[in-house]
């Protein structure tokens, strides 16, 4: 018999692989889509709009990673009423 400690973990192992395994798998259809992209988008806009196109694209991406510091600060969680806040999180703003 299987102890429910042991049960457990094997479902968190089993939970963690699955999770890992998606997460690859999910990355490998996106390198591999951006790949097969670049055929098609050449030979219609040509290396020039291409290079372009590319240029705006890493731009867009990584603006979208950054908030340039613009943030506001919110109190999440509170321990007891009329205690200062426990723990702070901060939300940036995307303009």
């Amino acid at each position: 018999m299987i102890s429910k400690t042991h049960e457990s973990r094997r479902r968190r192992q089993l939970a963690l692989l699955l999770g890992v395994l998606s997460a690859c798998s999910a990355r490998a259809i996106s390198v591999l889509c951006s790949l097969l992209q670049v055929p098609p988008l050449l030979a219609l806009l040509g290396p020039e709009g291409f290079g372009l196109w590319a240029t705006l694209h890493a731009g867009i991406g990584l603006a979208g990673m950054l908030d340039g510091g613009v943030g506001y600060r919110r109190p999440f969680k509170r321990l007891r009423v009329g205690q200062a806040p426990c723990e702070t999180t901060y939300a940036p703003l995307f303009l």
